[in-house]
């Protein structure tokens, strides 16, 4: 008969937990603009509109950070692409596009910096996996060639 009592404990104390944490989440607002984020696109459930700015804010210092994207869909580099012989792309979640840092600060600006060879592409998405981030690149792709 404990092992009821034990076990319904821990599911309301779970619950009770995890609920507490969303109205937290709620009336801090710091992640609004994730949960009301337009979606669309061909193929996808979600995409970054071309030649588009978004804002964001620091998730620490909350500062405003201007989000640019290009004529991909990807986030804009303010590198000197010149003439590049061949394109590189990344993909992956929110953490790949470094979607709440400045731009000078993002490991796609850098490797653009750093590469004479290459031009990089940033197809990370906020809020999605892999798949999502894969599925807009081939919505882009020949664009890109």
């Amino acid at each position: 008969m404990h092992w009821t009592k034990n076990f319904t404990l821990v599911c309301v104390s779970v619950f009770l937990t995890v609920g507490l944490f969303e109205v937290f989440l709620r009336i801090d607002g710091r992640y609004d603009n994730q949960a009301s984020k337009k979606i669309g696109g061909p193929k996808t459930i979600w995409t970054n509109y071309p030649n588009s700015i978004e804002y964001g804010s620091h998730p620490d210092l909350e500062t405003p950070v201007e989000i640019r994207f290009d004529e991909y869909g990807a986030r804009v580099s303010s590198a000197n692409t010149g003439k590049k012989l061949r394109n590189a792309a990344f993909f992956g979640d929110s953490f790949t596009e470094n979607r709440q840092i400045d731009n000078d600060f993002s490991f796609i600006e850098i490797l653009n910096l750093w590469s004479a060879s290459h031009r990089f592409f940033n197809f990370g998405v906020d809020g999605f996996g892999l798949e999502q981030s894969y599925a807009h690149y081939l919505a882009k792709k020949d664009l890109i060639k």
